[in-house]
């Protein structure tokens, strides 16, 4: 087999249950626009926790925070943590219970109809939704790019003679992190085309189980895969050990946050 080829075929095995999560969430569909857009309310508190940490752990909180923190440190994990445990809460906690109260009165579904009517003018509505639309495209413009970067480096080598599947560098040598993996286009292709089917067949409802899965996942990898880094990097006999090795040994500019930008 193939380098990458397994990593692959991980790849598309998770993309299929994606799929059929979309599927199955279609077949408990009203028919209405409020079990479309936000499933009738029927969301529970775990679905509810977990979709909205999944929807929080996006490509920019995964990849781009792995990123900086192999470059300025693993400072970079309390910043996120201070961001998104304390500041995402307080505006759930101080403004969304009061809207989610105030739209449970009058049937809103949207925040355009809140604000439409809250302010009583329709040219507030007309207004905000192009730019809603425009700073949701970035946002997912983002989460495109980083899955496509992270399928294109696990599957290098999976066909380094086919010409779609080749990555040269400027002075035309191989690059060795991506020759042969899964070209930027097609896999942007495969994930739009996933994303879009799953939320259109299985609208808020889909969605929120598509999250919550992706939330289970991330949180059973992350700490598999810190054990087995760990465990790999230190060379001790216990986990524990090899915890507190690593850390003995990691630069003081990098184990703090002195280096962040202010």
């Amino acid at each position: 087999m193939n380098p990458g080829a397994t990593q692959l075929i991980i790849i598309l095995g998770y993309l299929m249950l994606l799929l059929g999560l979309g599927f199955y969430s279609n077949r408990l569909f009203r028919g209405t626009r409020s079990d479309y857009q936000v499933a009738s309310h029927s969301i529970g508190p775990f679905l509810l926790v977990m979709s909205l940490f999944g929807t929080t752990m996006t490509a920019f909180a995964l990849v781009g925070s792995t990123g900086q923190a192999y470059r300025t440190g693993i400072g970079v994990y309390g910043m996120l943590a201070s961001s998104s445990g304390i500041i995402h809460s307080l505006c759930f906690f101080l403004i969304g219970v009061k809207v989610w109260t105030y739209a449970q009165k009058n049937g809103y579904t949207t925040q355009i109809e809140f604000f439409r009517d809250r302010l009583d003018s329709d040219l507030i509505g007309l207004l905000l939704f192009p730019i809603l639309v425009g700073l949701v495209i970035p946002y997912l413009l983002i989460v495109v790019i980083s899955r496509v970067g992270v399928i294109l480096a696990m599957t290098a080598g999976l066909a380094p003679d086919w010409a779609w599947f080749q990555s040269l560098q400027a002075d035309g040598s191989v690059n060795p992190a991506t020759h042969g993996g899964v070209p930027p286009w097609l896999g942007s292709l495969l994930i739009c085309v996933v994303v879009l089917t799953y939320v259109f067949y299985g609208g808020m409802r889909g969605t929120a189980w598509a999250n919550a899965f992706q939330s289970a996942v991330f949180m059973v990898l992350g700490v598999v895969t810190f054990y087995a880094i760990a465990n790999q990097l230190g060379g001790k006999p216990s986990f524990l050990e090899n915890v507190q090795y690593l850390s003995s040994v990691l630069p003081e500019s990098h184990s703090t946050r002195q280096i962040l930008p202010r």
